[in-house]
Formats: C-alpha cells, sequence, structure tokens
C-alpha cells in the first residue's frame, strides 16, 4: 500500500472534519506583533495558547516514533510534550508564505517537508496525518514508512 495524497481543502470531501480544517485556516493570521511569545526552546502561541517546541526534531522518523519521542521530550522544564493534533498544526501555518509556510522568526528551522501530527486516519488506523510545510496542505501517510519530522507541542 503507498502513500496516497489528499488535498483536505477541497469543499465537501470529508463532512465534519474538513469544516473543522477550514475554520482552523480561516482563524489563522500572518503572526502580528505580539501573536508568539518566543523564548529560547519554546514559542508560546497567544492567540491558542499552545506551547510549542522551536525547532524540530532532530531525526526525521515514523508516525509512531514521533510520538514516542514527544512523549519523551524533556524541554523548559516540562515533560507533558505530545505530537500536535492536525488541527493544532495547522494554526501555525502561514499560508502568505512558502518553503517553508510558517512564520521563519519564530519557527526559524522548520523543513519545507512534511512534519506528523498525532492524528491517525479514520479510515484506516495504519496511516497518520502530516502537514506539508511548503505550502501547508495535509496529507496522511502509512504509519511505518516514509520518515518525516515531528514539532511537539503541550
Amino acid at each position: 500500500m503507498s502513500s496516497r495524497n489528499v488535498r483536505t481543502r477541497q469543499p465537501g470531501r470529508f463532512g465534519a472534519a474538513l469544516t473543522a480544517l477550514l475554520l482552523a485556516s480561516l482563524s489563522r493570521a500572518d503572526a502580528p506583533p505580539g501573536h508568539y511569545t518566543l523564548a529560547a526552546d519554546v514559542v508560546t502561541d497567544t492567540k491558542t495558547g499552545l506551547v510549542w517546541q522551536r525547532t524540530v526534531s532532530p531525526q526525521a522518523q515514523n508516525f509512531l516514533d514521533a510520538q514516542t519521542y514527544c512523549e519523551n521530550l524533556q524541554l523548559d522544564g516540562q515533560s507533558d510534550w505530545r505530537a500536535p493534533t492536525l488541527i493544532e498544526l495547522q494554526t501555525i501555518v502561514d499560508e502568505s508564505r512558502t518553503d517553508p509556510a510558517i512564520d521563519t522568526t519564530a519557527f526559524s528551522d522548520t523543513p519545507s517537508d512534511y512534519l506528523w501530527t498525532s492524528s491517525a486516519l479514520a479510515s484506516d488506523q495504519g496511516q497518520g496525518w502530516a502537514v506539508r510545510f511548503s505550502d501547508g496542505y495535509t496529507w496522511y501517510h502509512l504509519f511505518n514508512n516514509p520518515v518525516f519530522f515531528v514539532r511537539c507541542v503541550r
């Protein structure tokens, strides 16, 4: 079974999940001053209240290893890190930018590639969602292949 690419922004394709994603994308802003609070290792999104790992994981890994990496992360004196949900990861996409589609002041090391989420595909629990940061589109892939980076959240 190979990876399948799906553009989740096509109206009517995925019902409630698509509606939630569209609402999340509509609420995104081009990181105005004060949107992010920066520290050495973390970024706090003042709009959502989420605290993000400032860098991505040091190595690309499969879906399950990405979950484990986040669960074991000790950063900023905290140990309650996890992989983000699909909707959470979409909140840091900046659609006014490309390659990468993110605020590069806050998240300077983001590759223009996929980052894993914690969200499994509802119709196939052997596949997980990832967000491509070259343009912000969401796609799903098999858990064990390919390998992508992850950015943890709490």
